[in-house]
Parts: structure tokens; sequence; C-alpha cells
């Protein structure tokens, strides 16, 4: 019975790590942002995302890029995806140290990605993105 016990909870653990890992793969590759909470955004004036190749086990371990459309330059940032696969967790450098900021991610596809995040004053915003 412990036997039988501890394997269930083994199961639980590995689909639980796999949905994360299964997330980030999902976001790789170069998203562009085509809604602002309701408001679409003609192609001239999407930015960009890039989800870089996750390399590892540590948090915020995976690389992110966010090039503005109007020639306002690119940031770069390093993101995980919690071990749920609903969570994305952006790290930025913030004068004397690392910032985390979280991010629901509402909806993935292969080609659509929907997160939504409170901004420091307490309104909220949603983002939709396709996948080029």
């Amino acid at each position: 019975m412990k036997k039988l016990l501890f394997l269930m909870v083994a199961v639980a653990f590995l689909a639980v790590g796999c949905k994360n890992k299964k997330a980030a793969k999902t976001l790789e590759g170069t998203w562009n942002e085509v809604n602002i909470d309701g408001t679409d955004i003609p192609p001239s004036s999407q930015d960009q995302i890039t989800f870089g190749k996750c390399s590892g086990g540590s948090k915020a371990d995976c690389d992110l890029t966010v090039t503005d459309c109007c020639g306002g330059g690119s940031y770069n940032y390093n993101y995980s995806v919690d071990e749920g696969g609903t969570n994305l967790i952006i790290r930025q450098y913030a004068g004397l140290g690392y910032v985390d900021s979280n991010h629901e991610i509402a909806e993935l596809t292969d080609n659509s990605l929907t997160i939504k995040w409170k901004w420091g004053s307490g309104s909220s915003y949603t983002g939709k993105y396709t996948k080029n």
C-alpha cells in the first residue's frame, strides 16, 4: 500500500513538472502583440516578444527580448514558467537587484498567447499575442 501511495505521488509530481516544460517549449519563438485590453493593434504598431530556449533547472533560466515596434529599442529579461504551466515569471534588473513580476498565462496554444497581470498601481492588463 505504501508503494502504491508513493507511486501515485511520484506520478503527480511528474505530471506537474511536465506542464511547465511544455509551456516553456510552446512559448519559444517570436510573438506579435496583436491586442491590448480588447483593442486591436495594427501590424505597423505591434511590439514583439521573443522567448528564447530554456537552458535548465534554475529559476528565470530562459532569455526574453521585448522589441519596440517603432524604433524604441529592445529590452532583455529572463523568464520562467511555474510548475503548473499557468504563471509566467519575468525577471528584470532594477538598479540594486532583480525584480520578478508574475503574469497569468490565460491561454497558450501553438499560435496564440494571452497573458494577464496587474501593474503596481493596481490596474490590470490583458495582452494577446500571435506567433510568427
